[in-house]
């Protein structure tokens, strides 16, 4: 990786929460809100112990919906970063 690439990881790490959880690490957007209706529930991405990146979509326990809207822009966002920092893809 070259210096410019390190800077532009720094860059794109403000917009994301990272904690690591025991071995493994989640990374969500910092201006998540709690879920509103009518709002995308928030997206997660866990770094998992066999080294790779799994999306989810928080707070969908007990809504009585089979469906919940995912922001595919906000998903492909949180993807690139988490795949910039390491791990494989889907």
């Amino acid at each position: 990786m070259t210096i410019e690439d390190y800077l532009d990881i720094m860059e794109k790490s403000k917009r994301f929460d990272v904690q690591r959880k025991g071995m493994c690490y989640d990374v969500s957007f910092k201006d998540e809100r709690s879920w509103e209706y009518g709002d995308d529930l928030p997206i997660i991405a866990t770094f998992t112990e066999q080294g790779r990146w799994e999306y989810y979509i928080k707070g969908v326990y007990n809504n009585g919906s089979d469906f919940e809207r995912i922001n595919v822009d906000r998903l492909m966002e949180l993807k690139a970063f988490c795949e910039s920092i390491g791990g494989d893809g889907w």
